[in-house]
């Protein structure tokens, strides 16, 4: 147990460090863990900007994210995208310098987060294309389409086609009948219907 006076002694060293106090202060100190900007959230350097605006933009016009969860995969996948990028510079330069010891367990590590980012962004692309797929074939239900069709009536139009009969032989297929029965059935009162 500490004694009294090392309790005051303890509470008086607290207040000479209390951390940052100015804004700029507290910006750098929340960068101090920050090595290689690949874990956590994507922060973007003053010398990468134009840079990842140009990839932001080239993935946004090919992708074309609408509503709130496909913006939201997104920005996921762009986040792991640009890693990926960030990645094989880091690499480069740990395999430059690998005879050092430090370098073979950086490249170790980048390896490690290569495939977090890899598996994030397939995982992002692979919700997106989900979400896509099932809103187009909404977009496409909620809008049919009209087609009229005539129904075939004789033997001449299906030659047209490139269908073509034969006459059964001994035993009548069933499906030949069917087929027979619906080319010969009698047309609707009018000769297009509406679907």
């Amino acid at each position: 147990m500490s004694t009294a006076a090392q309790q005051a002694a303890s509470r008086q060293n607290s207040q000479h460090s209390t951390g940052p106090r100015t804004d700029a202060g507290k910006i750098a100190s929340s960068l101090n863990a920050n090595r290689h900007n690949l874990t956590g959230r994507l922060l973007i350097r003053d010398d990468e900007k134009e840079a990842f605006e140009a990839f932001e933009q080239s993935h946004r016009d090919q992708i074309q994210p609408t509503g709130a969860l496909e913006l939201t995969f997104f920005d996921q996948l762009l986040s792991a995208g640009w890693n990926l990028r960030r990645l094989e510079s880091l690499e480069a330069q740990a395999l430059a310098d690998f005879a050092n010891e430090s370098s073979a367990r950086q490249l170790d590590r980048l390896t490690r987060y290569r495939g977090q980012h890899e598996r994030a962004f397939l995982r992002a692309l692979r919700e997106l294309k989900a979400l896509q797929t099932a809103r187009e074939i909404l977009d496409r239900l909620a809008k049919p389409q009209k087609t009229t069709f005539a129904p075939l009536t004789d033997f001449t139009q299906l030659k047209r086609v490139g269908f073509v009969l034969s006459k059964p032989k001994t035993t009548p297929d069933s499906t030949l009948e069917w087929l027979k029965s619906t080319l010969y059935a009698q047309p609707p009162s009018s000769s297009a219907q509406t679907l």
